[in-house]
Parts: structure tokens; sequence; C-alpha cells
């Protein structure tokens, strides 16, 4: 009886042991991936990140980017590699799309910039230089910069653009030409 005792015993320590190798390992590892995706300080870095905006029940906008990073609680969130989807009361998606961009929490405004463009499912594409914005709350989208909008069937190039989501109506704010 002694030696089974002495054998369990033996075989309880080192499965404590093993188990408690196993805990420190996935310990260790948990926070070393952790320490790779917030930064330290006060404020904080994260990859691929998820926001969207519900109104009425129904999905407004989703903006999804590979990286966020935020210095303080109160600042805007900067993004790289930004994707933002908003879409129009009928349903109509229209995706931005970006190398950067600023999530301004508490204002609702979304803006992307660096080569961004802009396509729509009924095959619209339009593409600017300069940054975009889009404003939640009130659902417009605007650039003041040099503007250029395709389809198959017509090219219209300008300066400035507004479009409103609850209307879709587009304008084009000054030097418009149209093919």
């Amino acid at each position: 009886m002694t030696k089974k005792l002495r054998f369990f015993l033996l075989l309880f320590i080192g499965l404590s042991m093993a188990g408690l190798a196993a805990a420190v390992f996935i310990n260790f590892s948990l926070k070393k991936d952790s320490k790779e995706r917030v930064a330290p300080g006060p404020g904080a870095a994260i990859t691929k990140v998820r926001y969207y905006g519900i109104r009425d029940s129904r999905r407004e906008w989703e903006l999804e980017a590979d990286s966020a990073a935020q210095l303080k609680t109160t600042d805007p969130i900067l993004l790289k590699g930004v994707r933002l989807v908003y879409y129009a009361k009928e349903g109509l998606a229209y995706t931005v799309r970006g190398r950067d961009g600023v999530y301004g929490v508490d204002t609702g405004e979304i803006t992307v910039e660096g080569d961004v463009t802009v396509e729509s499912r009924n095959g619209y594409t339009l593409k600017t230089d300069a940054p975009l914005t889009y404003t939640t709350g009130r659902r417009i989208v605007r650039t003041n910069g040099r503007i250029r909008l395709l389809s198959r069937t017509i090219e219209v190039t300008g300066a400035g653009l507004i479009m409103d989501m609850d209307t879709e109506k587009v304008s084009v704010l000054k030097d418009v030409r149209t093919v």
C-alpha cells in the first residue's frame, strides 16, 4: 500500500508541476501578446479595430482600421489602413478607403486621407487626394479638395464635394467639368 501511495503522490506532484509550468507559459505568452498590441503610458495603440454606429436599430456606418492609437483618453483616435462603410437609407453602401484617418468620438467625425477612394455598389467611384470627412450625426460627406467622380457613363471633376446621405444628393462645389 505504501508503494502505491508513494507512486500516486509522486504522480500527483509531477502532474501539478507540469500544470504549473503550463500555466506560467500560457500567462507569459498572453502578456507578451498584449504588450505588442497595447502601448505603455497614458494612451493606447491596438491593431485590427472596428467601430460602428447604429440608429433606430439600423447600422448606419462601420469603421475598420489596421491599427488605431489614442494618446490620451480625450484625444481623437488616429487610424492607419482605414476602411469606412456608410449606408444610405435605401441600403446602398459606400465604401471609403484611405491610408490614414482620424475618428473624433466626441464630434462624430471620421476623416480619411491619403489616396482616398469611395466606391458604391451601383458602380460609382470617387477619388481625391484631399481629406474626406463623414459626419455621423448629420450623415454628410465632404471634402474641400479636388475630386474625380467616375462611372461607366460619366466622369465629373471639380473642387469640393458635399454628399447628403439622407437625400443621396451630391454637390460638386466649383470648377465642375463633366465628360
